[in-house]
């Protein structure tokens, strides 16, 4: 009797170790079909090439059609040449630890990415609403008035005459001539802006912004509570990406534990870094 009880009760710990044991088997010849695959696809592409002749041959280095940058044979043969020539002298020695940082900081990203598909961020109406309920005094709709300048030296100019209150129209207008006008004007509404960043009280003049190319000076012209449809979309981003950040952050946790993570330096000095 005591020998079946033992025997019973061995039982959910061999049908763990079978199922740890099939589990591994199944990884194994997952990793191996894979493997076979990409031994199956590389024989194949040298089958392939080898089927073609070649357009130059450089020291025996055999160049294809595919192989043509931008399709140009002469600068795809100086390139060759030049990259023989390096690897004689010892130069692909020298860029090596800059090629494994460009590989570990691709292999990086890639792993990043796939992780973050994974990811569901699907935000409700609900939580949205309670958002908004939270936090909409931490939002506010403005109207601002713009100079747009062709360079910086100008939309410095273009400031220091809307520091003295010349109307922003006005002053498109002192710069015009007959080419034209180095500054342009523009009236943008309902721009939402968060209470956390550095937003501008009525009518107060910006600094100089640079932007894709351009540099704007600016000018808050009106300020209005935002409703919840003013403020509905930029808050389902925001939760978006918060939801993501925080799944994320989950499972690189999760990782850290599966890897045996030991941190060997005090508190304050991780701190510092």
């Amino acid at each position: 009797m005591k020998k079946l009880i033992i025997a019973i009760l061995l039982i959910p710990f061999l049908f763990t170790a079978c199922s740890k044991e099939e589990k591994r088997t199944k990884e194994y010849s997952e990793r191996e079909v894979q493997s076979q695959h990409h031994f199956a696809k590389k024989e194949a592409t040298k089958k392939q090439r080898a089927s073609k002749k070649p357009i130059a041959r450089i020291n025996g280095t055999e160049i294809f059609e595919e192989d043509l940058e931008d399709g140009n044979l002469n600068l795809t043969v100086k390139n060759e040449v030049l990259y023989q020539v390096a690897v004689e002298r010892g130069i692909d020695k020298i860029v090596q630890p800059e090629v494994a940082k460009y590989e570990r900081n691709l292999i990086l990203k890639l792993i990043k990415d796939e992780l973050r598909k994974g990811i569901e961020t699907k935000i409700s109406d609900e939580e949205i609403a309670g958002y908004y309920k939270n936090h909409k005094h931490e939002y506010t709709l403005v109207e601002l008035e713009e100079l747009i300048a062709v360079n910086k030296e100008v939309a410095g100019e273009v400031r220091k005459e809307a520091l003295k209150g010349t109307d922003f129209k006005q002053i498109v207008q002192l710069h015009t001539t007959e080419e034209g006008s180095p500054v342009a004007f523009q009236q943008t509404s309902n721009v939402v802006v968060g209470v956390f960043s550095e937003a501008l009280d009525l009518g107060q003049v910006s600094q100089v912004i640079e932007s894709n190319g351009q540099f704007i000076v600016q000018k808050v012209v009106n300020k209005n509570d935002p409703s919840f449809e003013d403020l509905k979309d930029t808050i389902a981003i925001y939760l978006t990406k918060e939801k993501a950040d925080n799944q994320y952050a989950s499972i690189i946790e999760g990782l850290k534990k599966e890897k045996n993570v030991e941190i060997l330096v005090p508190a304050e000095e991780q701190a510092a870094e």
